[in-house]
């Protein structure tokens, strides 16, 4: 795993998503839900963020400032998965593949692939989100 992109992991999840990062965390299984955003720039890819259901739950209850046993809709809670991963992309590519003017895509909702490796995962007292970059 790499640190760096450990480090702006942990970050993205306890500043924007007002999640709790306990340490590294396992990837997640075969068929996790995930969103998937194309980049172009200096580098070019994707980047793919992964995360539990209890996390994506907990992501959207914090975004909408909703109480924590709010029942929280699938649209809102895909809403708030797609947003993190826009905004941890955003961190992410220049801190891991060097500075530059990066453009990302439209967030798209995708399948953890079967026998993929992440670049970092963080355990959260709320899940576990984790995030590939695959360059092209």
């Amino acid at each position: 795993m790499s640190d760096i992109a450990l480090n702006v992991l942990a970050q993205v999840a306890e500043q924007m998503g007002f999640l709790t990062p306990t340490g590294p965390g396992g990837m997640p299984p075969a068929g996790a839900t995930a969103v998937r955003i194309s980049f172009t720039g200096p580098a070019s890819g994707s980047v793919a963020v992964a995360a539990d259901r209890e996390l994506t739950q907990a992501l959207a209850r914090n975004l909408l400032v909703l109480d924590p046993d709010a029942v929280v809709a699938d649209g809102d809670a895909a809403d708030a998965h797609a947003e993190f991963a826009n905004v941890l992309a955003g961190n992410l590519l220049p801190a891991l593949l060097g500075e530059g003017e990066y453009r990302l895509g439209a967030p798209e909702a995708c399948v953890w692939p079967a026998a993929a490796t992440a670049e970092a995962a963080v355990e959260c007292a709320e899940g576990v989100v984790a995030v590939r970059v695959v360059r092209a």
